[in-house]
Formats: C-alpha cells, sequence, structure tokens
C-alpha cells in the first residue's frame, strides 16, 4: 500500500515536473518571437519536437490524429523516458478546440511527410526496418486483408479458432526489409532442430497487432487485448525441421496466450511440400513410423501460407515444422494474448468460468506495464507441460 502510493506520488511529480517544463520552454519562445506568424512557427517546432518521437517510436499514424489517439491510450509508452514528451504535450492534447484544427502555419501532407521522415530516421538508427502507414486498425480495416480458416477436421481445441491464416498483411518490401533485418542479428542460435533468434520489440508487435486485431476472433466474449513483444526468428534451412509437437501457453498478469502467430516472411516450397506449418494427424503412418511427416500426406494439413502472410492456430493442436526442400523458410513466432479469467488457476486448456470483462482486462493489463519501469512483458511462461515446445 506505501509503495502504491509513493509510485502515485512520483508520477503525479512527473507530470507535474514535466508540464512545467514544457511550459517554460513555451514561454521562452514566446519572449523570444515577434508576430503572430513567428509565434505560430515557434508553436509548431516545439510541438514537432516533443510529438515526433512518440508517434513513432510506438507506431500510431504519423498524424495529429495519431497523436490524440496516443493521448487517449494506455500502453508501455506511458513508462517510456525516452518518450516523456508525452506529459509535455498534455496542454495541447487536452484542448478539444486544438484537437479538431489544423496546426497553425501547416497543412497535413506536409506535416505527414515532416513526421514520416523522423520515423523513418528513428527506426533506421534502431535497427528496424519502419513499417509502411498507414496501418490498419479496427477503425479503419484494410478490405483486402481477410481471416481465412483452414480446415484440421480432427481438432478439439478450448481456444478461439483451431487454424486460420490471413494473407497479406505485409508487403513484399516489409517481408524483405523485416527479413534483411533478421539476417542481420548476431545471436542465433540452434534449438529444437532449426535457427532462432529471441528479441522483444513492442512497436513491432504493436503495429502488426493494429493490421490484424479487427480479424482475430473473440473468446468467451472475451477480445484478444495484443500480440506477444516477446518474438523470435525462426530460420529453416535444408536438414532443419521441427518435429511434431505442441506450443506452450505464456501468461503474464491477467493475460494468457490461446493462439501462437507465425509472420511468415518466405512462402512454401508447393511443389515439395516444404517450408511451412504442417498439422499433424492422429492417423498419420509416417509419424507413428518415424516420428515426423515431412513429404506429401494425405491425412495431415499444410496451412496455405505465403510470404506476408500471418498464421494463427490453437496452441494445443498438434504441428509441426516442415523441412524446406527448395529455399530458406523464414519467420517471426509470437502470441495471441486473451485476458485470463479471474477464477481459473487451472492448467492451460481447462475450462474458466467467472471472466471478468474484456475491457476490464484489457484496462489491467495495459495498466500494469506503466507501474513499473523494469516490467518486461510477457517473458515468464506458466502452466507448461513437458512436452510443450515454444519456438513452434
Amino acid at each position: 500500500m506505501i509503495l502504491e502510493l509513493l509510485l502515485k506520488l512520483m508520477d503525479e511529480s512527473m507530470i507535474e515536473y514535466c508540464s512545467a517544463s514544457f511550459q517554460e520552454e513555451l514561454h521562452e519562445l514566446w519572449a523570444k518571437t515577434v508576430g503572430a506568424a513567428a509565434k505560430q512557427a515557434a508553436r509548431q517546432e516545439l510541438l514537432l519536437k516533443y510529438l515526433c518521437p512518440l508517434v513513432t517510436r510506438y507506431g500510431f499514424d504519423p498524424t495529429w490524429e495519431g497523436v490524440v489517439q496516443s493521448q487517449q491510450s494506455a500502453g508501455p509508452w506511458v513508462a517510456d523516458e525516452d518518450v516523456i514528451a508525452k506529459y509535455k504535450l498534455q496542454k495541447w492534447l487536452l484542448d478539444p478546440g486544438l484537437q479538431v484544427r489544423k496546426l497553425p502555419g501547416t497543412h497535413d501532407k506536409q506535416l505527414h511527410k515532416a513526421i514520416r521522415e523522423l520515423c523513418q530516421e528513428i527506426e533506421r538508427k534502431s535497427g528496424r526496418p519502419s513499417l509502411a502507414a498507414p496501418l490498419c486498425s479496427a477503425r479503419h480495416a484494410t478490405p483486402a486483408c481477410q481471416l481465412k480458416e483452414v480446415s484440421v477436421p480432427w481438432a478439439r481445441v478450448f481456444a478461439p479458432l483451431v487454424c486460420a491464416v490471413i494473407p497479406d498483411v505485409l508487403s513484399s518490401e516489409e517481408v524483405q526489409a523485416l527479413k534483411s533485418w533478421g539476417m542481420s542479428r548476431r545471436d542465433w542460435s540452434l534449438a529444437n532442430g532449426h535457427m532462432i533468434s529471441q528479441f522483444e520489440d513492442g512497436v513491432l508487435a504493436y503495429k502488426l497487432w493494429s493490421r490484424v486485431c479487427h480479424l482475430v476472433p473473440a473468446f468467451k466474449g472475451l477480445g484478444a487485448v495484443g500480440l506477444n513483444q516477446h518474438m523470435r526468428f525462426l530460420k529453416y534451412g535444408k536438414g532443419h525441421y521441427f518435429a511434431p509437437h505442441q506450443d506452450g501457453e505464456n501468461r503474464h498478469g491477467p493475460a494468457r496466450s490461446l493462439l501462437s502467430a507465425l509472420v511468415y516472411l518466405s512462402g512454401m516450397d508447393r511443389s515439395e511440400n516444404g517450408g511451412g506449418t504442417r498439422f499433424i494427424s492422429p492417423e498419420c503412418p509416417e509419424v507413428a513410423t518415424f516420428g515426423r511427416c515431412d513429404y506429401a500426406c494425405d491425412r495431415c494439413v499444410d496451412a496455405p501460407v505465403t510470404a506476408g502472410s500471418v498464421l494463427l492456430f490453437a496452441q494445443s493442436v498438434i504441428h509441426a515444422g516442415t523441412e524446406p526442400k527448395a529455399s530458406e523458410k523464414f519467420v517471426i513466432r509470437t502470441d495471441v494474448m486473451y485476458p485470463l479469467a479471474q477464477t481459473c488457476h487451472g492448467a492451460p486448456g481447462e475450462h474458466c468460468e467467472g471472466a471478468a470483462s474484456s475491457a476490464a482486462a484489457r484496462g489491467e493489463w495495459l495498466g500494469k506495464t506503466a507501474e513499473r519501469l523494469s516490467l518486461k512483458l510477457f517473458i515468464r511462461p506458466a502452466g507448461i507441460s513437458s512436452g510443450a515446445a515454444f519456438y513452434g
């Protein structure tokens, strides 16, 4: 209780300090400039100075609307010292009259271009490629981006869906940029018969989620809260494969993973039936005899993935990473997180009753990210069976 009170006082002090600092700088600019046009230019310069790191680093649209949206949202950026400028923008962002009119002395296209250039510069310095705007969201969904369910007749799961593919989430340019970034990493290691490179990227998780969130189904009345920011590149070359397995559940606070998500940066070897994700039939003779199924099979199901698509599937479904025959397989692996029911304390897949409302659970999940500057999201797995695997 005392700790929570101290944290609250610290937060209030930080906001007060930042607001005061911002006003002082604003007054200095006003004192140094003469005339309405000069003051407008100074105001615009100051606004862009504090605006750009926020909207670009955390994936909001590089527009004035994106700034307003960031102020009205909760997330890890609240606890990021590098974007503490969010608090300095409160004077403007909380003014409804300002929000509905254009910025003084500028035009939408000029503002968009300036912020986009800074966005690309920031992300180039961080080593991660920029994903092109506009980002898809629940309000501005791309009609061409649709969820296509894949039939896995034998599967019975306690999850929002069994298997589905969302094609064309990334453009070919974005696929190549992400792949090049992944290939340049130096922390690759061998795990489960293929190469893996783990990383955390809340920005990438947010941007990818904004493109698919309107397509991901709710579960027992609870909508998903986002993608796991703990990600891993998976790379399969000749001789690499992942034997049949189930994925483990990840939990953090009021959220747990129910679906695995694979962002494909390569396509399948269509003629060879390799380099993809295969869902294993309990009647597959190859698996029964050899422990794996890599060639054409009339019982197992191959997900129809292409480069730029996202594959979603229930983590309890037995699946395998097939060996690529003609080209290299390259994917980003993460999870779709859902609110954790308040009375659910059982093993993964166990039926849970008394779930909190989706909005309340989502708010708690997001709120916890701002309580501690040192908090790392979704790293600790819980309740994972001995036969489960993390990196499918």
